[in-house]
């Protein structure tokens, strides 16, 4: 079996698209979920190639009753947007 195929994440993934704000000191961002698993988000945020590997930004999800620290693992720019992997700090919360 080709690697591809293979998923080596610990946490299943759930499609969801919520839009919310991303907070990355004093900034907001408006961005949307693109999946969730327990212990991470992925992301595309609107304007957010000012967001790089390592930043801390606060996560306000209320559909998903996230209210935590996440850090940027990962972006990829796409024009005016950003896609990014985002693991979730702190305590874990959510729906």
């Amino acid at each position: 079996m080709p690697n591809i195929d293979i998923d080596i994440r610990v946490f299943r993934r759930y499609p969801k698209e919520i839009d919310f704000t991303i907070n990355l000191s004093g900034r907001s961002v408006s961005a949307k979920t693109v999946d969730y698993s327990f212990n991470s988000l992925g992301i595309v945020a609107e304007g957010g190639e000012a967001i790089k590997p390592g930043d801390i930004i606060d996560l306000e999800i209320d559909a998903l009753g996230i209210r935590q620290k996440g850090e940027v693992l990962w972006t990829r720019v796409y024009g005016h947007s950003s896609r990014m992997g985002v693991a979730r700090r702190g305590r874990l919360n959510g729906n």
